[in-house]
Order: structure tokens, then sequence, then C-alpha cells
């Protein structure tokens, strides 16, 4: 995980939601993300494919590849921030 810091990450309270709850509905999500993140880098983006597009069309869809692969990574950091989060009110 990047940082927590990045969040804003509640402060579990007995009125609240159960971090146990929380916990789970987040890692289930992790799960699901790194399936998609998988299945997403598995894709193909080839110069083979763009070779009548204009110049320049294949790096412009390579790069947008990357960055949907990089925003993944941060949604899977963003779910590992609430799971810590939880685990430490779990553990208190």
């Amino acid at each position: 995980m990047k940082t927590a810091l990045a969040y804003t990450l509640p402060i579990f309270n007995l009125n609240g939601t159960n971090p146990e709850a929380i916990y789970d509905e987040f890692n289930e999500a992790l799960l699901n993300l790194r399936k998609s993140r998988e299945f997403l880098s598995q894709c193909t983006v080839h110069g083979r494919d763009f070779q009548c597009n204009p110049i320049g069309d294949y790096e412009k869809a390579r790069d947008h590849h990357r960055s949907m692969l990089s925003l993944i990574d941060e949604a899977m950091d963003y779910c590992e921030a609430w799971m810590e989060r939880a685990q430490e009110a779990i553990d208190r």
C-alpha cells in the first residue's frame, strides 16, 4: 500500500458500522480488483492493430491502457487502507 494518509478513513466507534463487516466488504472488492487487473493486463494493445491509424495513436492507446491499470492499482491501495484501518479497530 502506498499510504493510508492519502485517504480519508473512519475512526470506528460503537455506534458505527462493525469494522469486521467493513473489512470483509473491502476485502471482497480487493479480490475482485486483483482479478480485474490481471484480466485487463492480459488484454492486447499492440502496434500492429494501429497500422491504419494516424501516427501516434498506438502510443496513446498504450498509455491509456497503462493508465487504466494504474487506476486499478490505486483502487486496490484504497481498499487496503480501509482494511488496515478496520483491522486496527478489530484488534483493539
